[in-house]
């Protein structure tokens, strides 16, 4: 099968594709738009999408394609571990310059620091390490020393250690793209669409999880474009055992006087692959009278 992805070669995404689809043919795509309009022209078969991550929550550029495509869905999941790598292709070289894309770069700051090397942007990491000149340093993914026979300098140099991205199979339905596992996925997206967005509709909206006993995990609110007061949540409820309890999940939902669609199954919400020490935000820790800690 012809399987899009986030391009280019190198990436995370490309890693993810390797994982979820490891025989079939893999083509990127520089853009989630650019890969729903080619899975609903017939060009792919299949996508493979990042969704979520574990600090920085959901990938929206992904979510915002998904809601304006025609009716693909979530079949299958994985998750890869967001771990950086320096190389080069000189490792003896004097190397002047750091190179990478920007967010990689506010992600490995403690690196380039301690380095004290100035930076410069690429279009994607995989991009960075396809292009390092002799004195320069690229991060990037581990996948990308592999791609372009660069020889690894450092390892594991993010500042976040044990982050993960959560990176979805995504398919029309009736598709003959099938899910790995044949367990049941027990976690649905939902995206919901109050009939009047009024105080109070949140709550209606939601009842019915809550009514099923359902854990609901997360919600993430979109405005409707063009529009001063309509909303869409993204609704991720973990618990669904069967496709039974799906159906009736969506049913309820819409029977509140909302328009409500599943927009995909997941085995579960995306966690650090490590043991992490919990930490709140500065601004929601407190002592014990209340006060905000320093």
């Amino acid at each position: 099968m012809r399987i899009g992805y986030l391009g280019p070669e190198g990436t995370f995404t490309h890693g993810a594709v390797r994982t979820l689809r490891p025989d079939d043919e893999h083509l990127a795509t520089t853009t989630q738009g650019e890969a729903f309009d080619g899975l609903d022209e017939g060009r792919f078969d299949a996508l493979v999408l990042p969704l979520d991550n574990s600090v920085h929550g959901p990938v929206l550029p992904t979510w915002d394609a998904l809601l304006s495509s025609r009716d693909a869905v979530i079949v299958d999941d994985t998750q890869v571990a967001v771990t950086f790598d320096a190389f080069a292709t000189d490792p003896s070289a004097e190397h002047r310059t750091i190179v990478s894309h920007p967010h990689a770069l506010a992600q490995v700051s403690r690196f380039v620091q301690r380095l004290g090397l100035p930076v410069r942007t690429a279009t994607s990491t995989a991009e960075a390490c396809r292009s390092v000149a002799p004195d320069e340093i690229a991060v990037g993914a581990p996948i990308a020393g592999e791609m372009y026979g660069l020889t690894r300098v450092e390892s594991g140099i993010e500042d976040m250690v044990g982050a993960a991205t959560q990176f979805g199979l995504i398919a029309r339905p009736g598709s003959e793209v099938v899910p790995r596992s044949s367990s049941t996925p027990t976690l649905r997206v939902l995206a919901v669409v109050p009939q009047d967005n009024v105080p109070g509709a949140l709550l209606r909206v939601i009842e019915p999880i809550h009514a099923q006993r359902l854990n609901l995990v997360n919600v993430v609110t979109k405005r409707v474009a063009q529009s001063d007061s309509e909303v869409v949540f993204l609704l991720f409820v973990d618990g669904v055992e069967d496709e039974g309890q799906g159906q009736a999940l969506v049913e309820a939902v819409a029977g509140s006087g909302a328009v409500a669609v599943e927009l995909g199954r997941l085995q579960g919400q995306v966690r650090h692959v490590r043991d992490v020490a919990r930490e709140l935000p500065r601004r929601l820790r407190r002592g014990p009278a209340g006060a905000a800690t320093a």
